[in-house]
């Protein structure tokens, strides 16, 4: 059992590190943006261009919020997996405790 576990962490180790290397990359330009955007928002408003900051921002959160989601999901593949895992584990158990 503790085999089967381990080689299933292990498998869904290297895909949770790059999500989460992915999600960094993506953190990086939108902290970035936002820093910039607010020294210069006097600048921005005296130019008229607060749509494009606003649809710039857009679309670097879209970016981060996918990347986070992926990351979440290949944990969650990881939880559901090792749930089911468990369950046999447990019911071939108690059949066998049974029997």
């Amino acid at each position: 059992m503790i085999v089967a576990g381990f080689i299933l962490f292990k498998f869904t180790l290297k895909g949770y590190k790059e999500t989460n290397r992915i999600e960094s990359v993506t953190k990086s330009p939108l902290l970035s943006f936002l820093q910039e955007t607010q020294t210069g928002g006097s600048v921005i408003r005296a130019f008229k261009r607060e749509a494009d900051f606003r649809l710039v921002n857009y679309e670097l959160i879209n970016k981060n919020t996918l990347a986070n989601q992926m990351s979440t999901g290949v944990w969650t593949w990881y939880s559901i997996r090792m749930d089911l895992f468990c369950s046999f584990v447990l019911t071939v158990a108690t059949a066998f405790s049974v029997t």
